[in-house]
């Protein structure tokens, strides 16, 4: 084969054999030196005359047939044609262009309109051509081991072609293209229509093995003598590739279900699934296209067992936005369980929409999944808000706070108005129990409870639903009492703002100025007299009297915030000294036995703290003399 134009980028043929032309001809006469060299300079020379060429274009043939090779190997025949004629291989091309269908423009012409040679073209009898390759690459002397397996290859022939092959790939396909070709032969036989001594004879992987020849190549590849092909066999996709050939998908699907079982659980630390995630992928995306097609993959469960593994593969390699898609393979209570997992963890608004529409497009129960995953973060945390027997006050704002508050805007932005009043209460409750005030303000300002309370108000209007009842309905359910518990937790909240308010305001240098002090006064007003209203009515409507968890944080804020109230007074007196008389007077406030408050002081355990203050303001206003707390 003229195979030297492949060095120089494969461009047209200068002629046959080259470098053994040129030492013919410098021999006048005629006869080459070299006994073993051909004398002809035609393509089939050397196996006519079963003669060597020189050693140069010995090596350009072994290339220009090997790239042949691996271009038949890759079902590219028109480019090996193309080789063929670059080259200068004319009969090496006729050869393999009877591969091709059998088509005579006489016969044919009338029904492919896409016929533009006028000669017919491909082989007529094509067992005929089979059968000749075939024989060349077994009988074949003094060729390339490349052009042998050309042969082979278009005629079937497995050892001439296995020889060439080096990788579990590449022998796999000597392997299936040999048991085709048997497979076709054997028909024909059957049928009658080829005579026995043409076919193909079976080889030892046919033989006995008629009705899982497939499987027996897969064993053999495993326990190759190549210890390359053997290591290739173990790798993952390739067993893959086995159990789609051998139809056992559901073993497999069983198989790496336990594994990923056992290791999201802790008792496996690794797995080549979880190690390599790529696999993970792959064995999905095959998963779902066999279903997609109605071939069995195995136990439902199982294969529910591996879309969640990858599902939070996604989620660690923060790809959870599409993870929607696959948790919709999901059965309903799967999906919820598993969504609820990622959901919980996001609190970007933009992410968070962007999931409540992929949730929507794709058919999930997104309001299931999102009382899940805020129910979940709940759980997570409770564990951090304890109730202790004398609550400590905090004004710092843990992770877990925030976390918590920004869950809840879940149910903000998908329009799930009793759920949010429903989650709003329950998360004051736990933030007031655990004395987390500081975090108790920030969700507050956060999420605006008159907001979230008037939307209430009108879905509930919309819905049929009373104000002023519990609802039975699951979707609304504790809405009538809840709804009156986030607005006297928003009253005292906007008592405590007011508090932190007057401690910002006290920080301003100049304090002589009327307008500061015009200020300061508005404060301390607003300060009292919401306080004062607190203690009267925060929580007394007849819903709570028996309602234990409320009537403890009266007994923690109710005694606070007129501590509180008595501290600003005192500080206020730089404003006005009639502020010390208040402060004093706290102690009848707390007296009065209609009102009961000093029993929240002594539940509370607050009763000294009390007492110095009341003893401050009446220690100051002595100190001022006439102009002190009797004369104020």
């Amino acid at each position: 084969m003229g195979a030297s134009a492949l060095s120089t980028g494969l461009g047209a043929n200068k002629g046959l054999f080259n470098n053994t032309g040129s030492r013919f001809r410098t021999d006048t006469s005629g006869i080459s030196k070299d006994p073993n060299l051909v004398t002809e300079l035609d393509a089939d020379a050397p196996l006519r005359s079963k003669k060597t060429l020189c050693p140069e274009d010995e090596e350009a043939d072994r290339i220009a047939f090997k790239y042949v090779f691996e271009l038949l190997r890759a079902r590219k025949y028109e480019e090996a044609l193309d080789i063929c004629e670059k080259t200068g291989n004319w009969s090496l091309k006729v050869t393999i262009s009877g591969h091709n269908d059998y088509i005579d423009p006489e016969i044919d012409g009338g029904l492919l309109s896409n016929i533009d040679d006028s000669e017919p073209r491909g082989a007529e009898a094509k067992v005929l051509w089979q059968y000749m390759c075939r024989q060349l690459a077994r009988q074949a002397q003094n060729i390339d081991a490349y052009e042998r397996g050309i042969y082979g290859f278009l005629g079937g022939d497995l050892d001439s072609v296995l020889k060439l092959c080096d990788t579990w790939e590449t022998q796999f396909i000597a392997y299936m293209s040999h048991l085709m070709v048997c497979d076709a032969d054997a028909a024909l036989v059957s049928d009658k229509r080829l005579a026995p001594g043409l076919a193909i004879s079976p080889s030892a992987i046919k033989a006995n093995h008629s009705s899982s020849s497939a499987q027996k190549v897969l064993d053999i590849l495993s326990n190759s003598s190549n210890p390359v092909v053997a290591v290739q066999s173990e790798h993952m996709i390739r067993t893959l590739m086995g159990a789609v050939i051998n139809g056992t998908v559901g073993y497999l699907v069983e198989e790496a279900s336990g594994i990923l079982r056992q290791v999201m659980t802790g008792a496996q630390g690794s797995s080549p699934l979880t190690d390599n995630p790529y696999i993970l992928r792959i064995f999905v995306h095959l998963i779902l296209f066999l279903q997609s097609i109605d071939v069995p993959v195995g136990d439902a469960e199982n294969v529910s067992v591996i879309l969640c593994g990858y599902i939070e593969l996604l989620r660690l390699q923060n790809m959870g936005t599409i993870a929607p898609l696959y948790i919709a393979y999901l059965p309903d209570d799967i999906a919820i369980d598993t969504y609820s997992v990622l959901l919980a963890t996001i609190t970007e608004q933009d992410i968070r929409k962007e999931h409540l529409q992929l949730g929507h497009k794709y058919g999930l129960d997104m309001a299931n999944t999102i009382r899940a995953a805020v129910e979940r973060v709940f759980s997570e945390n409770e564990h951090l808000y304890d109730d202790q027997e004398f609550t400590d006050i905090s004004t710092t704002v843990s992770e877990s706070d925030v976390k918590l508050y920004q869950s809840i805007e879940w149910f903000i932005d998908s329009n799930m108005w009793p759920d949010a009043v429903h989650s709003m209460a329950a998360l004051y409750r736990r933030f007031l129990s655990a004395g987390r005030v500081g975090a108790a303000r920030e969700f507050g300002n956060r999420i605006s409870v008159s907001y979230v309370v008037k939307r209430y108000d009108g879905h509930m209007i919309g819905s049929g639903h009373s104000l002023t009842k519990v609802s039975t309905d699951s979707q609304n359910e504790l809405a009538g009492i809840e709804r009156i518990q986030v607005l006297e937790f928003e009253r005292l909240l906007n008592c405590i703002n007011d508090i932190a308010k007057w401690d910002l305001h006290v920080q301003v240098p100049d304090q002589s100025s009327k307008p500061w002090r015009m200020d300061a006064l508005a404060i301390v007003d607003s300060i009292s007299s919401q306080v004062y209203d607190l203690c009267l009515n925060w929580f007394r409507q007849e819903e709570f009297e028996l309602d234990q968890r409320i009537q403890r944080l009266r007994s923690i804020y109710l005694p606070y915030i007129i501590l509180e109230l008595g501290r600003v007074l005192i500080s206020a007196q730089k404003v006005h000294s009639g502020f010390l008389k208040q402060a004093a007077e706290l102690a009848v406030v707390i007296a009065d036995e209609k009102q009961g408050l000093y029993r929240l002081f002594l539940a509370s355990n607050q009763l000294e703290s009390l007492l110095t203050i009341v003893a401050t303001a009446v220690t100051d206003g002595m100190a001022r003399g006439e102009s002190g707390i009797f004369d104020a």
